[in-house]
């Protein structure tokens, strides 16, 4: 199976030959670069930072990225060189994992010297999070009669939760494991949750097979228990904030 890495590296080469020295810094981020990736299974995550963005850019840049995506991978973040020193309050969640976790691929490292703002984390985090359960909601609805759908979905959910718990656990102040399953213990314990579910479901993703799950299956109730425990968790640091700020303005 080829490398993951070897085959960003050639990306990254196809659009140099597009975009030249207008293309600043790729920065190699996501499971891949934190080794905790499913050989065939997880995607590579790329960050590539042009000078300018042109429509010209994209379109000459649009087969490579087609085929980048038909591989299963996730499209390239693309930005503007020039805008990424204001990126780190928008992009809060995934700035810090690459603060963590990344390799550059091409160019100067743009992570350099780059902080998050602990405020900007949260609210990134609670945002995404609340979206992202209400379209669980959805899904799961809409999926309740086909059992071979509910399982795809757990799976197909599971790298968006799991940045939810990585991003939970920094905003709790708390070390953020390196290995994926710890990740899901230390985030469950912090708020208040059952893991197993997760962790079923990561096995299953490590496999390759996604289990055929009705809505009354304990897996899928654990599994949306744990989510549900993260919003009411992440909502309460923020109350526990604006008390604390409510507090120290009235000194």
């Amino acid at each position: 199976m080829t490398d993951p890495k070897e085959t960003a590296r050639r990306f990254v080469a196809d659009v140099t030959g597009v975009w030249g020295d207008r293309l600043r810094s790729v920065v190699l981020h996501g499971s891949v670069a934190r080794g905790d990736a499913i050989p065939g299974v997880s995607d590579i995550n790329l960050l590539l930072l042009v000078d300018t963005i042109r429509m010209e850019d994209l379109a000459a840049a649009g087969p490579l990225a087609r085929r980048w995506v038909e591989l299963g991978n996730s499209p390239p973040m693309v930005l503007d060189a020039a805008d990424w020193a204001h990126a780190s309050d928008a992009f809060a969640m995934e700035v810090s994992d690459m603060l963590d976790h990344r390799d550059v691929l091409l160019g100067d490292d743009p992570l350099a010297g780059v902080s998050v703002s602990p405020d900007a984390l949260r609210l990134q985090l609670e945002t995404e999070l609340r979206g992202a359960v209400v379209r669980l909601h959805e899904e799961l609805m809409l999926s309740a009669s086909e059992p071979d759908e509910v399982g795809a979905l757990l799976l197909r959910a599971l790298p968006s939760f799991q940045t939810y718990m990585r991003a939970t656990l920094r905003v709790a102040g708390r070390p953020v494991p390196e290995e994926g399953d710890e990740v899901v213990r230390e985030a469950a314990r912090t708020v208040g949750g059952d893991p197993s579910a997760f962790l079923e479901a990561r096995r299953s993703r490590r496999s390759g097979s996604a289990p055929d799950r009705s809505l009354s299956h304990p897996e899928v109730e654990g599994y949306y228990r744990l989510m549900e425990r993260t919003v009411r968790y992440v909502d309460g640091l923020d109350r526990h904030r604006k008390t604390t700020l409510g507090e120290e303005s009235e000194k």
